[in-house]
């Protein structure tokens, strides 16, 4: 469509309008040989972030189902202010450096909108600088959340060299290069900036003076948020040495109320149910225990379980996990249960990351004993919160044997319960207690020894920490905790 005159170019100007996500145009031309940066002039009227793809076709480009490698993006994070009010849109990699593109002869490039409808006007090929400074290893993408204490990093590297006192960090308009920890040389710089406030957003960018001492934009970011999410920290005084865990497995507590029951859905529900204070109305006595199995101190079915905790009420795969019923729980349908799995975890210092896929919701905790679960590690209340993985992080102060309870409650419908902790370097979901991975963590039946736990100073009450349903109440007598 023509829209306007340029007498610049002294030609009429087109755009290619209403182009909607995952709609696509190939160009196929004769190109000089040599280094391109790319710029994309398009247009955006609506809100919020837009952008395209580049790839180049690497198939017969005259055949239907051609194959594409993608080359990099053309992304802003705000509109244009108009449908046409054009701006030009670099073509970036995944880390924000401008992609330098190889050209030569005869090729096609295919131009696929990603996000957002917009007008396009043209593309524009500049030669490239080849020894301009390169962002890689950012540790945060568009439009991600991440948490204030890790802050951001990333390396700056030069082909020719980029002196320490040349580079500038540009966060929301504002030069904090001196808040920076830099470290390496000329030819790799490793940059970190923390302290960042929680819940603001931020937009970064990166500068460089070039060989004629012109400041060169090395990277544009999108924005990202802040947050603050406080990791739960184990002391090291709950711990039984390394070692110390004996019987591998878990321990597992079931109650089975009848179905028609309509206990409520929470946790403080399967507290009660375990405990057998939940009295059946018919009766005036606690619900009867349905589980199938040895009783427990409290009427309850109790099992060991030797293996991992992987179950599905009917037995059935739970994404690629193979599962077992749940002990004592009969198939087909059964509600009205509570599951309690307790167990002595090995664990090395450091953060651990675990996950659960859960239906309906659970509990995690630690503390001294399984009698004294006072440091939650993560509590969802309903089956479709969080994912429904439930993922949450601890940090372990001290390698030792630690003592974790597991809480989780059916109320209707599906049930399932799987135990995974995550691996840090390679994101793979490892069930805990499997043998068959060395990565594993491994489970306990019982532990030798008790947790030191320390007395408390003269003159400073000891505090007393205890959930209650959905809070944990604090509690110490005298003054100056």
């Amino acid at each position: 469509e023509p829209w306007a005159s340029d007498d610049r170019l002294d030609a009429i100007q087109y755009n290619v309008g209403w182009v909607a996500i995952d709609e696509w145009l190939n160009y196929t031309r004769t190109f000089p040989a040599g280094e391109y940066y790319v710029y994309a002039r398009l247009a955006f009227g609506g809100s919020g972030p837009f952008g395209a793809q580049l790839d180049r076709v690497t198939s017969d480009r005259s055949q239907p189902d051609q194959t594409t490698e993608k080359l990099g993006t053309f992304r802003s994070s705000t509109a244009t202010g108009g449908w046409q009010n054009y701006e030009f849109i670099p073509l970036i990699d995944d880390d924000g450096n401008l992609v330098s593109l190889d050209l030569s002869g005869v090729d096609t490039l295919r131009v696929t909108a990603v996000q957002g409808g917009y007008n396009a006007n043209y593309y524009m090929l500049v030669p490239a600088d080849v020894d301009l400074p390169r962002i890689t290893n950012l540790t945060v993408s568009s439009g991600e959340t991440i948490d204030s204490r890790d802050g951001i990093s990333f390396n700056v590297e030069s082909n020719t060299g980029v002196a320490r006192e040349d580079l500038r960090l540009v966060l929301n308009g504002e030069d904090l290069t001196g808040s920076a920890a830099i470290t390496g040389d000329e030819n790799e710089w490793s940059v970190s900036l923390s302290n960042l406030e929680e819940g603001a957003s931020y937009e970064l960018e990166v500068h460089a003076l070039d060989a004629d001492g012109n400041s060169q934009v090395l990277f544009t970011g999108q924005p990202f948020t802040v947050s603050f999410d406080t990791l739960t920290v184990i002391p090291a005084y709950l711990a039984t040495p390394p070692g110390s865990g004996s019987e591998p497995g878990f321990t597992v507590r079931v109650h089975n109320a009848r179905d028609d029951a309509g206990l409520a859905s929470d946790i403080a529900r399967a507290e009660a149910q375990l405990a057998g204070e939940l009295i059946d109305p018919d009766t005036g006595e606690p619900y009867v225990n349905l589980a199938i199995g040895e009783p427990g101190d409290q009427g309850d079915a109790t099992f060991i379980e030797t293996g991992t905790i992987a179950y599905e009420q009917e037995g059935n795969d739970v994404g690629d996990w193979a599962t077992e019923p749940f002990p004592g729980i009969p198939a087909g349908g059964v509600d009205q249960f509570a599951v309690e799995v307790t167990t002595y975890l090995e664990l090395e210092a450091g953060t651990h990351r675990v996950g659960f896929r859960h239906d309906d919701g659970f509990r995690l905790a630690a503390g001294p004993s399984f009698e004294e679960d006072s440091i939650e590690l993560n509590m969802i209340e309903d089956w479709d919160q969080g994912g429904p993985s439930g993922e949450t992080e601890f940090l372990i102060e001290e390698a030792g044997v630690y003592a974790i309870r597991l809480l989780q409650y059916e109320g209707g419908g599906g049930a399932s319960l799987v135990w995974y902790s995550i691996d840090a370097e390679t994101g793979d979901q490892i069930l805990i207690n499997d043998t068959s991975d060395a990565r594993a963590i491994r489970a306990f039946q019982n532990r030798e020894g008790e947790p030191s736990i320390p007395e408390p100073e003269d003159g400073v009450p000891a505090p007393s920490i205890v959930w209650d349903g959905n809070s944990h109440v604090i509690s110490w007598e005298g003054t100056g905790f």
